[in-house]
């Protein structure tokens, strides 16, 4: 589990996290939305980091440190097939009854990730994961169909900050259907 249970409030800005390759997907059958270009959430349950993408080497939450390490995940014949993404996370997690802080040890070690030059597409909110990562995450947006439900951008990504916090606080007090929470928000950014 991510929440924290005695951790201080931060100052609500986003954390920036590291760097994922993954998989360029515009198919969309399972969804109505004729706006939504590509899928670009967090989770890996649609647009999946490469075979290649292993473990070692990611951070505790799951990502790459640096744009090259998560670029070397992707081979010579499939660098038409990924991308690379940047994350960024709102260190809370919206639980039931609360908002709750991030544990000050979740985001050690983060501090050299540099996000600049890296333009945002939106906020994704994802799901309580199994471990203290957010790649066995699940994307209510886009995993649980709610991109149908929901004002999206192209992206399948909530536009603002603010969006992304009430949706997460709505998933939190069940008041959508989605996978059990903790909720957190997460940025996704490209060049």
């Amino acid at each position: 589990m991510l929440v924290g249970h005695s951790c201080r409030v931060r100052d609500g800005r986003i954390t920036p996290v590291g760097f994922l390759a993954k998989q360029r997907f515009t198919r969309f059958e399972s969804v109505s939305v004729s706006t939504l270009e590509q899928v670009c959430s967090v989770s890996e349950c649609i647009a999946s980091t490469p075979p290649m993408a292993t473990y070692d080497g990611r951070n505790h939450l799951g990502f790459y440190d640096s744009e090259d390490d998560a670029r070397a995940t992707v081979s010579a014949d499939e660098v038409a097939d990924y991308e690379l993404f940047a994350f960024g996370l709102l260190p809370e997690g919206f639980c039931q009854d609360s908002r709750r802080a991030l544990p000050d040890l979740m985001l050690r070690g983060l501090d050299g990730i540099d996000l600049t030059g890296w333009t945002s597409l939106g906020f994704d909110v994802v799901a309580d994961c199994p471990s203290d990562s957010f790649l066995g995450c699940c994307s209510p947006l886009t995993c649980n169909g709610l991109v149908d439900r929901v004002a999206t951008n192209r992206w399948g990504l909530m536009e603002s900050l603010q969006q992304a916090v009430d949706l997460a606080e709505a998933l939190a007090l069940d008041r959508m259907p989605a996978e059990p929470g903790p909720f957190f928000v997460v940025e996704v950014l490209r060049r």
